[in-house]
């Protein structure tokens, strides 16, 4: 997804976030802005040497009332607004993980085989498309999540991601769902998901 305008973009996605404080909300869409004109940097990098920007991010990040949940609805809320009126929408669905070196990873979980020393964050996301125009619309949902260094103390399996992700794109699309058909790889080969999507009469594609 190529952002020509990353102000625009930002303002678009979190001008209606509520953070409890119009000044919070327009230092979210300052950050957001940052870094998507400096897509793959870190926060400091993408303030391009600009102190005040870069405190701003941080007070932003270090506010506690201040959630990663207020943020991301706002943006789900937003796509959901762009598909109203678009006859067929792909729905794309996949996992991958997010990979930490630093100090913080010792906190974060296993991310591959039990002898791999990588640890950090599995991330779940569903973006949506215009199946004929094949323009970006943006996210409607993801979820992240950490794995225990032992599998048996997982509060529940992985293989629940699949059938989450519909039920809450079901919630924030509403009748629009009857236009929407996910596009999954062969990890979603599970009896619960699929039950899922014919009980609720809905489209899915697996690819190979």
């Amino acid at each position: 997804m190529s952002i020509f305008n990353p102000e625009q973009w930002a303002r678009d996605h979190f001008q209606h976030a509520d953070l409890g404080d119009i000044r919070k909300t327009e230092r979210l869409i300052n950050t957001c802005a940052n870094m998507a004109g400096s897509s793959g940097k870190s926060i400091a990098r993408s303030c391009l040497g600009n102190e005040a920007k870069l405190e701003g991010s941080y007070r932003l990040i270090r506010n506690e009332n201040v959630s990663p949940e207020m943020i991301r609805v706002a943006g789900f809320e937003h796509t959901a607004s762009l598909v109203k009126d678009i006859p067929e929408i792909l729905a794309l669905e996949d996992t991958t993980s997010l990979s930490y070196k630093h100090q913080v990873a010792e906190d974060l979980g296993k991310l591959g085989k039990t002898t791999d020393k990588s640890r950090g964050w599995r991330v779940h996301s569903v973006m949506l498309l215009d199946s004929h125009s094949t323009r970006t619309l943006g996210l409607i949902h993801q979820d992240w999540w950490c794995r225990p260094d032992n599998i048996n103390d997982a509060d529940e399996k992985e293989s629940g991601k699949w059938p989450d992700a519909s039920y809450f794109c079901r919630q924030r699309l509403g009748e629009t769902m009857a236009n929407m058909i996910s596009v999954c790889d062969r990890e979603a080969d599970i009896l619960s998901y699929l039950q899922d999507k014919q009980l609720h009469n809905e489209r899915f594609v697996r690819i190979p």
